[in-house]
C-alpha cells in the first residue's frame, strides 16, 4: 500500500495515462522472420532476445494499467465518502465535481428565465404606455373631476396589462444566480483543499 493524498494521486493518475499511452503506442508486439533466421525481421534483434522483450513490455504495461486503475478506484472511493462544505450546503466531493461539471445546465435555465421576464417585462410596460397615453388624450377634460378620476381608474384596470408568473420568476432568478455565484466562487478552493489533506491508500505493483 502506498500513500497519496488526492491532490497528488490525481497528478500521479495524469502521469500513468500518459506513460501507458506512449508504451502502447512504441509498442511492437509481433514481428517476422524468413526460414531459418536468427533475428526478426529488419531488426538486429534475435527471437529470442524478441520474445523476452514483448513478454517484458507487456508485463509493464499491465502493471501500468493496474496502477492507473487502482488509483482511480482509490480517489473515486475517497471522493464518495469525503465531505466539504460550500457556501451553507454540504456534498461530497463526488457531488461537488459532479455539480460544477453539470452547471451549465443551471446557467442556461437562468438565461432563460432573465431572458424571457426581461422581454415579457418590456412588453408589459410598452403596451401599459400606449394605454396611458391613450387615457390621457380620452379622459384629457375629465381628469380633475371626481367623477372623472373613477373613470379613468377603471378604464386603466380594463387596459392595464400585467405579467402571468405563476413560479414568481423574480425570486427564482435571484435565488438560482445566488446559488451558482457561490458555488462558483467557493468550490475550486474547496476541491482543493479537500485533495491537499485527505490521504487514500493505493495498492501498487
Amino acid at each position: 500500500m502506498v500513500k497519496y493524498n488526492v491532490h497528488k494521486a490525481l497528478a500521479e493518475k495524469k502521469l500513468l495515462e500518459d506513460k501507458i499511452d506512449r508504451c502502447i503506442s512504441n509498442f511492437k508486439i509481433v514481428g517476422t522472420k524468413k526460414g531459418s533466421d536468427k533475428n526478426v525481421y529488419e531488426t538486429k534483434t534475435s527471437v529470442e532476445d524478441f520474445n523476452v522483450e514483448v513478454s517484458s513490455k507487456y508485463q509493464q504495461i499491465e502493471d501500468l494499467i493496474y496502477n492507473y486503475n487502482a488509483l482511480d478506484k482509490a480517489i473515486n472511493i475517497s471522493n464518495a465518502v469525503t465531505n466539504i462544505q460550500i457556501g451553507n450546503k454540504n456534498y461530497t466531493v463526488l457531488e461537488a465535481i459532479k455539480r460544477k461539471n453539470s452547471i451549465e445546465l443551471d446557467k442556461s435555465l437562468l438565461r432563460q428565465m432573465v431572458s424571457n421576464y426581461d422581454c415579457m417585462m418590456s412588453e408589459v410596460n410598452r403596451r401599459n404606455e400606449e394605454v396611458q397615453k391613450n387615457t390621457d388624450r380620452m379622459f384629457e377634460e375629465k381628469e380633475k373631476s371626481k367623477d372623472g378620476a373613477e373613470l379613468i381608474s377603471f378604464y386603466k384596470k380594463q387596459q392595464e396589462w400585467s405579467l402571468v408568473d405563476p413560479l414568481k420568476v423574480r425570486e427564482k432568478i435571484e435565488k438560482l444566480r445566488d446559488e451558482i455565484e457561490e458555488f462558483e466562487k467557493e468550490v475550486d478552493f474547496a476541491l482543493s483543499t479537500s485533495n491537499a489533506l485527505t490521504i487514500i491508500d493505493v495498492d501498487l505493483k
